[in-house]
C-alpha cells in the first residue's frame, strides 16, 4: 500500500515527461574545458566539477564535446544510477505513515458506507490468439527498431555534415602544416572503403517477412469469428505499417545516401546519452583524452579533461524530510477512572491528564520552484507540511505550513494526537463496577502546534 501511495504522490509531483521535448545536452567546450547544459528545460545551465544538474523533463540528457576533433580524441562516459532525494524523503515518510492508515480507520465510528467491490474484466484472449499474433508483433517491433535507427542515423549525419565547415575553419588556420587534421572515413574509392550501410537489406527483409506473417494471421482471423481484440489490433497495426511501405523504403534510401555523404570527422564528439527518469538520477564521469594511435602520435594534443557530476530530475513539487520538536499547548487530554460511590456502584471521574504538549516527529515539507531561490541563501515557504510521530508509544498526525532558512524551519499548524475518550459514557455516570468503564482511542480534536525542525541534512539527504 505504501509503495502504491508513494508512486501516486510522486507521479503527481513530477512534471510530465514529454516524448517530444527538446534534446538536453551537456556540452563540453574542449577549447576552454568548460561545460554548459544546452536545450531542453533545465534549472541550472552552468556545469561545475562535482555539481548537480536538475532537469525538469527527465527524458534523457546527452553528453558531447565541441571544438574538438573526433579523429584525435576519444570521449568516454562512465555512469551509475543513483536515487532521487525527493523520492527517498517520500518513501521514508510513507514507511512511517503506513501503519496510521489502518490505525485511523480502526478508531472511526461505524458510519462509513460499504466498500465497493471491483470486478474483473472477462478474459477475451486465448493462448492460441497470443501465439498467432506473436510473429507479426515481433516483426512490427523489429520494424519500429529499424525506423528508430534510421532516424538516429539521419540526425547524426545531418549534424556531422553541418559541422564539417566549422571543423575545417576552426583547426586549419591554427594548425597549418601540422599534418593530419580531419582524416577521411573513406578511401579513393568510396564503394570499396566507406563504412557499409547495413540497415537497407535488413529492413527490406523485415518488410517481406511482415507481408507473409500478416497473411497467415489474416487466415487465422478468418477461422475465428469474431477475432479477439489482440488479433484485430495486431492486424490493424500491420496494415498501417504495410500501407506506409513505400514511404519507409524511400526514407531508407534517402538516409543511406545521406550516410554515404558523411565521410569526414567532426569537431563534435557525441559521448553518451544518460537515461534520466522521474525516480532515478545518474552520476557520471566524462573523460576526453587523445586517442592512442601511433599514426597520430606526432600531432599536437591537449591534456586529458575529466568532468564529474550528477543529473537529477527536478520535481515541480519538491518534498524534504527532517525532524521537528513540536509544542502543542492544548494537547492535554483527561484520563478516566472510577471511584466508589456506594456499596453497589462506582462513579466515573477524571483521573489525571494525558499530556502531549511537547513531542518530536518526522516532518515532510513540500515546496515549489516559485517558493525558493536556488544557490542563494534565502527564505523558503513550505506549504503544506505534514508531521507524523515515528514511535509506537505515541501516535500523532499533523498538517501545517512553515518558513525555512537553509536547514532550519519554523512551522505552525494543527496536530491530531491519539488519546483515550469515554465510549458512550460520561463523567459522573454511575456504574455497577469499575470493570464496566469503557474507553476508546480517537484522533479527534486537532490542537494548534508550533515547531522548529532541522531538514536537508544527513541522515535526511543522500550524501
Amino acid at each position: 500500500m505504501g509503495s502504491a501511495i508513494c508512486g501516486g504522490l510522486a507521479g503527481a509531483m513530477v512534471l510530465s515527461i514529454a516524448a517530444t521535448a527538446a534534446a538536453q545536452t551537456i556540452t563540453i567546450d574542449h577549447r576552454t574545458n568548460t561545460a554548459r547544459v544546452e536545450g531542453g528545460d533545465v534549472v541550472n545551465r552552468v556545469v561545475r566539477e562535482g555539481g548537480e544538474i536538475r532537469v525538469r523533463k527527465p527524458d534523457g540528457i546527452g553528453i558531447k564535446a565541441v571544438y574538438s576533433n573526433s579523429a584525435l580524441y576519444d570521449c568516454s562516459v562512465s555512469d551509475t544510477a543513483i536515487s532521487v532525494p525527493e523520492l527517498d524523503s517520500l518513501k521514508t515518510f510513507l514507511r512511517i505513515l503506513g501503519p496510521y492508515f489502518t490505525d485511523v480507520l480502526a478508531t472511526r465510528t461505524a458510519d462509513a458506507g460499504a466498500a465497493l467491490e471491483k470486478g474483473k474484466d472477462p478474459a477475451t484472449t486465448t493462448h492460441a490468439d497470443l501465439e498467432a499474433a506473436k510473429p507479426v508483433q515481433d516483426l512490427l517491433g523489429k520494424l519500429d527498431s529499424f525506423l528508430g535507427e534510421l532516424h538516429s542515423v539521419r540526425m547524426r549525419s545531418l549534424s556531422r555534415l553541418d559541422s564539417l565547415n566549422r571543423l575545417n575553419s576552426a583547426f586549419t588556420a591554427a594548425n597549418a602544416g601540422a599534418g593530419l587534421l580531419t582524416p577521411s572515413l573513406c578511401g579513393p574509392d568510396p564503394d570499396d572503403h566507406c563504412p557499409k550501410f547495413l540497415l537497407t537489406p535488413s529492413l527490406l527483409a523485415t518488410l517481406g517477412s511482415l507481408h507473409s506473417a500478416t497473411r497467415e494471421l489474416q487466415k487465422y482471423a478468418a477461422r475465428t469469428s469474431p477475432p479477439s481484440a489482440i488479433i484485430q489490433e495486431t492486424l490493424y497495426a500491420a496494415d498501417t505499417a504495410l500501407n506506409s511501405e513505400d514511404a519507409i523504403v524511400q526514407l531508407t534510401y534517402v538516409t543511406e545516401k545521406l550516410f554515404r555523404q558523411t565521410i569526414t570527422a567532426s569537431s563534435d564528439i557525441d559521448c553518451k546519452t544518460l537515461d534520466i527518469a522521474w525516480d532515478k538520477g545518474r552520476s557520471y564521469t566524462v573523460t576526453i583524452k587523445a586517442k592512442e594511435d601511433a599514426i597520430l602520435a606526432h600531432l599536437p594534443k591537449r591534456a586529458p579533461f575529466t568532468l564529474n557530476g550528477t543529473v537529477q530530475p527536478e520535481w515541480f513539487i519538491r518534498p524534504q524530510l527532517g525532524v521537528a520538536l513540536i509544542h502543542a499547548r492544548g494537547a492535554r487530554f483527561p484520563r478516566f477512572g472510577t471511584t466508589q460511590a456506594s456499596d453497589d456502584s462506582v462513579k466515573i471521574i477524571r483521573q489525571g491528564t494525558q499530556n502531549y504538549t511537547i513531542d518530536y516527529a518526522l516532518v515532510l515539507g513540500l515546496t515549489t520552484r516559485a517558493f525558493e531561490i536556488r544557490r542563494r541563501p534565502g527564505l523558503i515557504l513550505w506549504l503544506p507540511e505534514f508531521i507524523v510521530n515515528p514511535t509506537s508509544e505515541l501516535k500523532s498526525l499533523g498538517v501545517g505550513t512553515g518558513v525555512g532558512y537553509r536547514f532550519l524551519r519554523l512551522s505552525t499548524g494543527y496536530v491530531f494526537v491519539k488519546h483515550d475518550v469515554l465510549d458512550g459514557q460520561s463523567v459522573g455516570q454511575m456504574l455497577p463496577s469499575a470493570g464496566e468503564l469503557t474507553t476508546r482511542k480517537t484522533y479527534r480534536g486537532g490542537k494548534l502546534y508550533f515547531s522548529v525542525a532541522v531538514t536537508g541534512l544527513p541522515p535526511f539527504v543522500r550524501e
